[in-house]
This record gives structure tokens, C-alpha cells and sequence, in this order.
């Protein structure tokens, strides 16, 4: 038998889950905390969502229950060089630009953050990519010594995943290209896992985009798609902004189809290029401390 939620009770976990988290559960969401939070009440043997409520509020932000909520709540709902347009935009545009500056000796490197990775497909995406432009230029190993990126996200279970960096043949079939496949991947039983050439460009650390991250930075390319849709506007807002603070003067950042930064911040102008829309970091944000 399904335990059902009070009003009360959503409202009281929808509220808590959006102060630690910043995702926003709408009225018409208690079907979804019945349906991902059941299996996690009924393991605590809690009778109620308010006693499961009053365990979860209790519970430290870092700690193992906090975390299989994050875990049950977040989507990670994800694909193999999604959207294609971002990465054909990389390839063609941004890669050339920055090879030149490196050229020059305007820069050193290309640093990078998927800042909602998921289960891995997205930076690992951009990771071939550079390999795949590197290939006609400068060669495999001036991309390990140039690029370099960094994959975060809030569910420690799907970081799990994408540092296994294991697939299974299903997951695959979802936009990866099989000239990928043959040379960016290995076989393992009856699954598939990301090779070296790939896997070292990339790095792993666990963030929570409410919590501080200026000290990561500065990135010359951000990766932020498909994840602000979960939020509300106040915390567009103040997330957009934080995100210009840490891209590095005349940087990029990527959102996902249908996400814009218009009505939330100034820090960013419009770009496009082959189908793809992103954002270059504008002056208006120059001189203010990340935070």
C-alpha cells in the first residue's frame, strides 16, 4: 500500500528540499516526492512523511540521508553530445579561438566546468570533442597538457557513475557516434568503459551550486544546461550571477535548449554559431569578487 502525502507535509519537504538544494517542486508535484521518497520511508520505517520530514530536517547537509535525497529527487536525466549544436560550436569555434591565443602565448590551457555532469556523458562529450579537434591539431598529447575539465554535481550517487565512467550498450545508442565508440571507449563484458585518452582530461568533485564555488575558478567555458529549469527565479538569478564571476574575462557559458539568462543577469551576452546559442561573460560583472 502507497503511503500518501499530506498537503502539509509537501509543503514542508518541497520547502526544505529547495533551501538545501535549490530545486523547485510546483503544487502539482506531491505525486513526484511519493514516488522517488517511498522506497527511502519505508527503509527508515517511518509511518509518515512528516516523520520521515522531521529526519530528513534533522539530518546534516553532508550526511548519508541527505544525500539519498538528493539522489532520489534529482533527474540526471542525460545523453551523449546532447543537442549536438554546443559541441559542433566547441569544435568549430571555440577550440580554434583558444588554440590561437595559445599559439600567441596569450594562454597556457582551455579550463573547463560541466557544472551539473550527471552520469558523466556531458563531460566526457566535451573531452572527445577536444581530443577529436586535437587530432588536426597539435595531437593528443597537447590536449592533455591544455585542456583540462572539471565535472561537478549535487547527487553523489550519480558522480559515482560518471567517475566508473562504465555504460551499458542502451546508454550508448543515445547520440554517441560509433566513430566515438570505437575510438574513445573499451570493451568490458557486455558493457562499455571511457578510456584513458578520454577519462584523464576529466575531473570529479562533488558541489552544490547553493553552496560557494568562486574558489574554483576561472573557467574560459562553462557547461550549465538543462539543470536551471529545476530552479526558481530567485535563484537563477543569484546562481547566473555567481556563474559570470568565476568565467574568465571574454569566457563562454553553455545553457540547455529553452534556458536564457534574459531577466536574470547582466553578466553575459548573446553569441550564436551553426544552431547553437550560448553566452560570452560580459563587462558588466568585471572587477566583482567571486563568492
Amino acid at each position: 500500500m502507497t503511503l500518501r502525502i499530506a498537503e502539509q507535509e509537501f509543503r514542508l519537504l518541497r520547502d526544505l528540499i529547495e533551501k538545501r538544494s535549490g530545486i523547485l517542486l510546483g503544487n502539482e508535484k506531491q505525486y513526484l516526492i511519493e514516488n522517488r521518497l517511498s522506497p527511502l520511508i519505508r527503509s527508515l520505517k517511518c509511518h509518515s512523511y512528516g516523520d520521515f520530514y522531521l529526519k530528513v530536517k534533522d539530518s546534516p547537509p553532508t550526511g548519508e540521508l541527505w544525500t539519498s535525497v538528493v539522489d532520489a529527487m534529482t533527474t540526471n536525466e542525460t545523453s551523449w553530445l546532447r543537442d549536438r549544436h554546443p559541441f559542433v560550436a566547441l569544435r568549430e569555434r571555440l577550440f580554434p579561438l583558444f588554440q590561437e591565443e595559445i599559439r600567441a602565448g596569450k594562454r597556457q590551457g582551455v579550463n573547463i566546468w560541466s557544472a551539473a555532469c550527471s552520469t558523466g556523458e556531458e563531460p566526457y562529450s566535451i573531452a572527445m570533442t577536444a581530443l577529436d579537434y586535437y587530432r588536426t591539431c597539435g595531437g593528443e598529447k597537447a590536449c592533455h597538457e591544455q585542456v583540462r575539465i572539471l565535472a561537478t554535481d549535487i547527487s553523489k550517487a550519480a558522480l559515482s557513475r560518471a567517475m566508473d565512467g562504465k555504460y551499458e550498450p542502451q546508454s550508448l545508442r543515445r547520440g554517441l557516434p560509433e566513430e566515438y565508440l570505437n575510438r574513445y571507449f573499451e570493451r568490458k563484458d557486455t558493457a562499455w568503459v571511457i578510456g584513458e585518452k578520454a577519462k584523464r582530461i576529466v575531473t570529479f568533485k562533488h558541489i552544490n551550486l547553493q553552496e560557494p564555488f568562486g574558489c574554483l575558478g576561472p573557467f574560459d567555458i562553462v557547461f550549465l544546461r538543462n539543470v536551471i529549469i529545476y530552479f526558481g527565479d530567485k535563484f537563477k538569478q543569484d546562481l547566473l550571477n555567481r556563474i559570470a564571476r568565476v568565467v574568465a574575462p571574454g569566457g563562454y557559458v553553455f545553457l540547455g535548449t529553452g534556458e536564457t539568462v534574459r531577466g536574470y543577469t547582466m553578466g553575459f551576452d548573446m553569441r550564436e554559431h551553426s544552431g547553437a546559442v550560448f553566452y560570452q561573460v560580459s563587462s558588466y560583472l568585471a572587477g566583482v569578487e567571486p563568492q
